[in-house]
């Protein structure tokens, strides 16, 4: 699970350094880094915010993740 981690949260650190966290990743870019069932990803997703370091942004197309600002 580190691994997945360490590659999720690269890959949201390289979109909130290049739109300086105005956007965040959404599925196009995470499902094929974290290849998880959906129950999973969910966990995983609130472990993460639990633990401040993603933030959610809730969107008119959906969701995205960024880095706390």
């Amino acid at each position: 699970m580190e691994e997945k981690e360490r590659q999720f949260l690269e890959a949201v650190k390289k979109e909130f350094d290049k739109s300086g966290g105005a956007n965040g990743i959404d599925h196009n870019v995470y499902d094929p880094i974290l290849k998880m069932p959906l129950a999973e990803k969910q966990e995983f997703f609130k472990r993460l915010i639990r633990e401040k370091k993603i933030i959610q942004i809730n969107h008119l197309n959906g969701i995205s993740f960024t880095l706390p600002k």
